[in-house]
């Protein structure tokens, strides 16, 4: 057998750096491989953490609307059934347990703590959010309305409503209400709002112009019954004073009451003093058979020294017939 030898080639640097020239782009291949894809996972991750979480708070937010829309229905529902029960409209600022006026106060609680649910989710981007900005300027017509409604039954139950033109406001604030109901509406593409409100919200309006003019009418009928009979009053105190002024104290009893004339001292007349004047100052229809009567008297002594007493008259209605029953100074 003959001898095997063996040789080992030895390798060189130069065959070291070609080996890793031909080994490198392999490395980066797969390197630049596993990062790309690490980043579309990372990516559908996000979007798809972004789409669920977009989507469950739209859902969350849609439901918000839609509770908060329940609850203006519910109120409106409330107030248009408390209305349709006036016929006067002294009967709106009565303040009694389920009454109108009480009505009133909680829808506009309610459509205030609407209006800041609504502001807490305005800022959000989903697909209702054009509702909510719709929503939020009818909740805000409707506060102005339910405003100006309230500021017209104060004045009416102040006395301090004299023209059916005071109305104006509130008929242009219907009018904006109305307007933002139907944008608000045609906005909700998706019905997101799943109920109307009653159309007598959008009439009540009207409902209160007929109310106004018939207490207005009725107010100035009663204004002139009230001036004839206080006319009939002051006659009736005028010429009790004229027989006084004439020492005429047959004539004086003529006018007083039963009561008055068992009282009554015919010596006054025969007083050393002259009646100057008698001024009325103010004439009360306390009820349909008694009135007040507020006077100045005006007197004047022998020796042309004047002073001036405050009557009080109280006349009341005997057999049809104005009467004064009692005629005393007051301060």
């Amino acid at each position: 057998m003959g001898d095997l030898s063996h040789e080992d080639s030895e390798i060189t640097e130069e065959e070291v750096e070609r080996i890793q020239k031909a080994n490198n782009p392999r490395v980066m291949g797969v390197m630049l491989t596993i990062f790309v894809a690490v980043m579309v996972i990372m990516i559908g991750g996000l979007a798809s953490y972004y789409y669920y979480t977009t989507q469950k708070q739209g859902s969350t937010h849609e439901q918000t609307i839609r509770d908060n829309w329940g609850e203006v229905a519910l109120a409106t529902a409330n107030l248009t059934n408390a209305f349709n029960k006036i016929d006067d409209l002294t009967l709106l600022f009565v303040d009694t347990k389920g009454g109108f006026q009480e009505t009133l106060n909680d829808t506009n609680r309610t459509l205030k703590d609407i209006s800041y649910d609504l502001r807490s989710i305005s800022g959000y981007a989903f697909s209702g959010n054009v509702v909510i900005s719709k929503m939020e300027v009818f909740v805000e017509k409707y506060s102005d309305y339910l405003r100006e409604l309230q500021s017209i039954i104060d004045r009416a139950e102040g006395g301090l409503l004299e023209d059916i033109n005071e109305l104006d406001t509130l008929n242009e604030a219907s009018d904006g209400m109305n307007e933002a109901y139907d944008k608000l509406i045609i906005a909700d593409k998706g019905k997101i709002i799943d109920s109307v409100l009653p159309s007598e919200l959008f009439n009540m309006d009207r409902g209160v112009n007929e109310l106004t003019q018939k207490y207005l009418d009725d107010k100035n009928k009663k204004g002139e019954e009230e001036d004839k009979l206080k006319a009939v009053i002051n006659d009736v105190a005028n010429k009790f004073m004229q027989a006084y002024a004439n020492k005429d104290a047959d004539s004086m009893k003529s006018y007083l009451t039963d009561e008055a004339k068992a009282e009554f001292n015919p010596g006054i007349v025969e007083e050393a003093v002259e009646v100057k004047s008698f001024k009325i100052l103010d004439t009360r229809i306390i009820s349909e058979t008694k009135a007040e009567l507020d006077a100045q008297l005006t007197k004047e002594t022998p020796t042309a020294e004047t002073f001036t007493e405050k009557k009080r008259f109280i006349i009341l209605k005997k057999d049809s017939q104005w009467l004064i029953d009692s005629w005393r100074n007051f301060s």
